[in-house]
C-alpha cells in the first residue's frame, strides 16, 4: 500500500522500517542530498535520475560506452 508520500516506488526508502536497515545506511545518506535537490521535480524524479546517472558513471568505469 502506498502513502503518497512521494519518491520512487512509494519513498518506501525514507521511512521506517526500511531507512532503519544496516544495508540502506549509505543509500539513506544519498537520499538526504537528493532531497536538497529536489526542488521543481518530485524526489521520485530525484532518485530516478540519480540511479540512471549511477549506472552510466559505472559503466563508464568499466569501459563500456
Amino acid at each position: 500500500m502506498l502513502e503518497g508520500g512521494g519518491g520512487a516506488n512509494g519513498g518506501r526508502l525514507r521511512l521506517e522500517p526500511q531507512k532503519d536497515w544496516d544495508v540502506n545506511k549509505n543509500a539513506v545518506k544519498a537520499l538526504a542530498k537528493l532531497q536538497g535537490i529536489a526542488g521543481k521535480l518530485s524526489l521520485a524524479d530525484v532518485i530516478v535520475l540519480a540511479g540512471v546517472v549511477g549506472v552510466e558513471q559505472a559503466a563508464k568505469a568499466a569501459g563500456v560506452a
